[in-house]
């Protein structure tokens, strides 16, 4: 593994980028990661799946929640 460190970084002194090597992902994009695959999977599954954004903008709309609810894309809903 020391060998892959050496020949990245010679590789950025010798292209002069100025960027770093590269560093494992980080646990926020590992979890948006785990949203998008599970968003993903209900989706093709038939299901919607909404984002916190959609949720908590329906969340400060009076009625909105309901109309979500609601929706043709809920069709399991009470």
């Amino acid at each position: 593994m020391v060998e892959a460190h050496h020949a990245v970084a010679r590789g950025e002194l010798i292209a002069g980028t100025g960027l770093s090597a590269p560093h494992p992902p980080g646990e926020r994009l590992l979890h948006h990661l785990a949203l998008t695959v599970a968003g993903t999977g209900l989706e093709c599954a038939g299901r919607t799946a909404l984002t916190e954004r959609e949720v908590r903008s329906a969340e400060a709309t009076p009625g909105r929640v309901t109309e979500v609810w609601r929706s043709p894309a809920h069709p399991t809903s009470p």
